[in-house]
């Protein structure tokens, strides 16, 4: 009886080593990405062992049962498991439990591995058919590599709905660099991008909303009549009404085609609605490293005065663009303010109305404002009178103006010969060619002259001698005149066309009067 338990025992125990040694564990694929699904395969088990599978590893503090059934007649069992782990090496363990008493086991290891994408662009812009690059990042990261590895995967890019073509990636400078070619005919706006990238069966997708914006493949950025063009600047040029002129226009502009921008040189249009005569663009010259074309826009006489919207095109037969201003044919108000000796005078002249334009007396005494068609309000201000001119119309009929120009000054004190016995405090004449509705002025007086300030009065002339400072047609009194004997000041209003302003004080002992 001893012999046979001796054999028995030695059995058994050759079975277990046996078994021990055939058990295998295998999971497909052994490499997987984050989220994957693989099969974990154990052969080996007997038909009447209980499968316990288990993983450990990586960011886990202790083993986690992931499986447990029972083999099939074959001694094989299988799973699908779906690995939603954190990117690094795990252990899948496989127990085969024996009536409760054998455990055989057997290990394998897997590499979880996981695809990350950044967008690394806030803000691109990008112009129709043009290429361009976008920075993205992807990285593999399996637990080895705290930062993850750079790989350069299969990109698929989108701006809005609209498919891209990639036309390269490659790695630079730590960051994916996509190339991709925007469409010609996609609407110019603001669009999300949306990047995909798939490596070894991994997709992964990024999208950052509104930092596309696609502008034109050709557009002009700004016209000026000097070298320095400022964007969002309107054009604005001006002719003088009958005289032909030339104006020199600067046209910045982005050409994103690949051709050079000196291609575009003679290919400037402009255009004026409604006349009957249209300028010339004459070419002069494009510089490529300022993005940069001169052309010169011949304007021809007879076009009537006033403001005229222009435009400014360029074609290239595909691509165009066009920006919109104004050419003013001006009407000059223009001449030489010289006192009746002939000695300059400082003045400064301003008109408001449709536009708001002033000058000032240069040295020579010579003013230039170039207006167009209009109501104005005139303000004078000069060395002995300050007045505002309301309602003066410039027209291509004012009054041809001369060398001297439509306003004539002067200012006195020694008494004309009309004025026998009778000594100005102030004489000031203001002479206007043209005609306006009302006239509102101020003028100072220096009140060591007067004899008696209450006595003072203003009065008008409208028909004056300029070159012999007389009045002609007799003295008006203004009785509406107010006098601030406290700041030596007057102020009055008169109307007409022809100003001649007079303030004065009797010099008889026996009788102060002012006329």
């Amino acid at each position: 009886m001893k012999r046979e338990i001796g054999v028995l025992v030695i059995a058994l125990f050759v079975i277990s080593v046996s078994l021990a040694a055939s058990v295998e564990v295998y999971v497909t694929p052994s490499t997987l990405w984050r989220g994957e699904t693989a099969t974990i395969n154990v052969a080996g088990c007997p038909a009447d062992s209980t499968v316990t599978i288990t993983m450990s590893g990586a960011n886990l503090y202790s083993p986690v049962e992931i499986a447990r059934g029972a083999p099939d007649s074959n001694e094989t069992y299988s799973i699908s498991y779906t690995f939603n782990n954190q990117p690094g090496y795990y252990d899948i363990n496989v127990i085969c439990e024996i009536n409760d008493t054998t455990d055989i086991t057997n290990t394998t290891r897997i590499n979880i591995r996981d695809l990350e994408l950044t967008i690394l662009d806030t803000s691109i812009t990008a112009s129709q058919g043009s290429s361009q690059d976008i920075r993205v990042k992807a990285v593999k990261k399996d637990g080895r590599y705290p930062e993850g590895v750079i790989v350069n995967p299969t990109f698929s890019v989108w701006i809005g709905d609209k498919s891209l073509s990639v036309q390269d990636s490659k790695v630079v400078d730590g960051a994916n660099v996509i190339t991709v070619k925007i469409p010609k005919d996609i609407a110019l706006g603001t669009y999300d991008l949306k990047v995909r990238a798939e490596y070894n069966g991994s997709v992964v997708e990024k999208t950052a909303s509104d930092i596309v914006t696609v502008t034109p493949a050709l557009d002009i950025v700004c016209v000026s009549t000097t070298g320095s063009c400022v964007q969002g600047q309107q054009l604005k040029v001006e002719c003088e009404y009958n005289n032909a002129c030339e104006i020199p226009l600067y046209i910045k502009l982005n050409y994103n085609t690949g051709n050079p921008i000196t291609s575009l040189l003679n290919k400037f249009r402009i255009n004026i609605p409604q006349v009957t005569v249209t300028p010339q663009i004459n070419p002069v010259v494009c510089i490529e490293d300022q993005k940069m074309c001169l052309i010169n826009v011949s304007v021809p006489s007879g076009i009537d005065p006033g403001e005229h919207a222009i435009t400014i095109s360029v074609s290239d037969g595909t691509y165009s663009d066009s920006i919109a201003g104004y050419l003013d044919i001006i009407i000059p108000f223009k001449g030489q303010l010289l006192d009746a000796s002939g000695d300059v005078v400082g003045a400064t002249i301003e008109f408001s109305g449709p536009i708001v334009k002033s000058d000032t007396t240069d040295s020579y005494g010579r003013y230039y404002i170039g207006l167009v068609p209009g109501t104005y309000n005139l303000k004078l201000s000069m060395p002995g009178i300050t007045g505002i001119l309301s309602n003066v119309t410039i027209d291509k009929d004012l009054p041809a103006a001369g060398d001297r120009g439509l306003i004539w000054y002067d200012e006195f004190t020694s008494p004309p010969a009309d004025l026998s016995g009778i000594k100005p405090a102030k004489i000031v004449v203001l002479q206007t060619g043209f005609e306006f509705d009302d006239g509102s002025f101020e003028m100072n007086y220096d009140d060591k002259v007067v004899f008696n300030e209450s006595n003072l009065d203003v009065y008008v002339c409208y028909d004056w001698n300029y070159g012999r400072r007389t009045c002609t047609g007799g003295w008006t009194k203004i009785s509406s005149a107010e006098i601030y004997r406290n700041i030596n000041r007057v102020k009055f209003n008169t109307k007409g066309k022809l100003v001649h302003s007079l303030l004065v004080r009797g010099n008889s002992s026996t009788s102060t009067r002012s006329i």
